[in-house]
């Protein structure tokens, strides 16, 4: 039956192309997945990188209320962030 095997498609996990190698097919990776894969780290990496720059806003703001307002507690201010902070699926 392998002889009649040409080639053989699988996502890109190790075990997968341990297992084909051992079988001695050729073994070709799966563009659609690959690509999937790629886009999913990406979208990550993005949303990583919106969260932080949400996070610099709430800093500055933080820093503005604290200047321009003396009579708020830093403690009130620092809660505030914390639960914008939780608050993220991050």
């Amino acid at each position: 039956m392998f002889d009649k095997i040409s080639v053989v498609i699988t996502d890109n996990a190790s075990s997968m192309n341990k297992a084909i190698r051992q079988l001695g097919t050729p073994h070709l990776g799966c563009t659609a997945h690959t690509i999937y894969l790629a886009v999913t780290d990406g979208l990550k990496q993005c949303k990583t990188l919106i969260g932080l720059l949400e996070l610099r806003e709430l800093i500055l703001e933080l820093a503005t209320n604290l200047t321009n307002n003396p009579d708020r507690t830093i403690h009130a201010d620092g809660n505030n962030l914390n639960e914008k902070i939780l608050t993220d699926e991050e």
